[in-house]
């Protein structure tokens, strides 16, 4: 009766520490997870939000572009990337009429990946366009104001 009375209660209490021990391991490994992608979602934002309004022959913002790509194809939501690639098919089409010209539309996923974002780290929701501004050098003084501001399209 002693016996039992001893092994019953530390049976339980090393079940318990193995299943505490397990839930914290999922949690910790799900967090890292999270954090992982979160990072990289980040960082396709800023490369594509560095390159949108940009003149397409900057061979500077090819590689970013190519990793931000890369990174929301694994990282993205299924909306994100479907999202992406209606945008590189848009690209696709326009170039079969017209080679000198690369335009790609990313303004809808960036859209997207921002508001994914600010929900996951929770930052209220932002309604609207995103707004690039960007700067642009030119010859003439009167052109050194020649600022762009550029409301995203809104097509959803």
């Amino acid at each position: 009766d002693a016996v039992l009375t001893t092994l019953i209660p530390a049976a339980i209490v090393v079940v318990g520490w193995f299943v505490a021990y397990y839930l914290n391991a999922n949690n910790d490994r799900k967090n890292k997870l999270r954090e992982i992608k979160i990072s990289y979602l980040i960082d396709a934002y800023r490369k594509l939000a560095n390159a949108s309004v940009r003149s397409p022959n900057i061979a500077s913002y090819h590689r970013d572009i190519e990793s931000a790509i890369s990174d929301i194809q694994l990282f993205g939501t299924k909306e994100q990337i479907q999202d992406l690639s209606q945008a590189i098919e848009e690209c696709k089409e326009k170039l079969k009429v017209d080679t000198s010209k690369v335009e790609l539309s990313l303004d809808l996923v960036l859209t997207s990946i921002r508001n994914s974002l600010r929900k996951e780290i929770d930052l209220e929701p932002v309604d609207g366009n995103i707004t690039w501004f960007r700067f642009y050098e030119s010859t003439g003084a009167s052109e050194q104001l020649n600022y762009m501001l550029k409301p995203a399209d809104k097509k959803k």
